[in-house]
């Protein structure tokens, strides 16, 4: 009788077993049946978020290869991460929308670089400098950011001790023609042979007043504007002769060498590196620990 009462327990328990466990399936299936709208709902939505976040970075934004990694609630509307690429490399991005798909806000995601980007390395250099760091500033008098730049870059020569070597190269002087690209091309001789008179830095504040002046009427100086701003102690007129054009010659060298495209401006320091003006103080103190 015994076993007969815990027989039957065993099979009541089960059933009640077996009861519970068809009761959970049915919920997860009811469930799952309720929910499947809602699900093709969102795949219908982020398929839509993508497809317009794609087509919104590669019109408005220029980028390339967009693709979505992933898009989110965020706040009332929606954040896509974004990777593409652009015209120097890969980007990666976050857009973030409103419900009814309008941008309001976009950033960028930077990879924490192991060096400084504004430092380029120059591949198979020694030094060249002596007592002093040398620093080859490379400009051209008609390009407007070598002008823009001059204050800088002569205030940065005045604060440390460097030995200043200007380079002066063709960039936008090859955008004259007729007898203003004889004029243009005279003043990269009167530059050559005056970058090494104390007074260089006067004579290139006068000439670059000038070029502003006349930026407009789209012309070069001509001579007699040129010697305007000449120390009338210079003589250079040998110079302008005999060597102006090998000096010339010798800087588009130089160009070739250490910046391989010749652009303006540009710095080299200590023949190894090079950046941009905009950099030249913090790339110094890095590369040479200021005090």
């Amino acid at each position: 009788m015994k076993k007969k009462v815990l027989k039957s327990a065993k099979v009541k328990s089960m059933n009640i077993l077996l009861i519970v466990i068809s009761l959970i399936v049915f919920a997860i299936l009811f469930i799952g049946i309720f929910n499947f709208p809602n699900l093709k709902e969102k795949t219908s939505q982020s398929e839509e978020i993508e497809k317009f976040v794609k087509k919104y970075v590669n019109l408005y934004i220029g980028l390339i290869n967009v693709s979505v990694e992933n898009v989110e609630k965020y706040g009332d509307g929606y954040k896509a991460t974004i990777n593409a690429t652009s015209y120097s490399g890969p980007v990666s991005l976050e857009l973030y929308l409103y419900k009814n798909l309008t941008v309001y806000k976009l950033t960028q995601i930077l990879q924490l670089p192991e060096k400084p980007r504004t430092i380029i390395e120059i591949p198979y250099r020694i030094s060249c400098s002596s007592d002093k760091i040398a620093i080859d500033i490379y400009i051209d008098p008609y390009d407007k950011w070598s002008r823009r730049y001059d204050n800088l870059i002569q205030d940065f020569i005045d604060k440390y001790n460097v030995s200043e070597i200007w380079r002066i190269i063709r960039t936008d002087t090859h955008n004259f023609e007729g007898k203003d690209a004889e004029n243009a091309f005279l003043l990269l001789k009167y530059f050559e042979c005056m970058k090494d008179k104390e007074s260089f830095k006067m004579f290139r504040k006068c000439i670059y007043e000038k070029i502003d002046e006349i930026e407009k009427d789209g012309r070069a100086l001509n001579e007699s504007e040129i010697i305007e701003c000449l120390d009338p102690n210079v003589k250079i007129e040998k110079c302008l002769e005999e060597n102006s054009l090998r000096l010339l010659s010798a800087d588009e060298s130089f160009a070739l060498t250490y910046l391989q495209t010749p652009s303006t401006p540009m710095i080299v320091i200590d023949c190894k590196y090079k950046t941009w003006p905009t950099f030249i103080e913090n790339v110094y103190c890095y590369l040479y620990k200021c005090n």
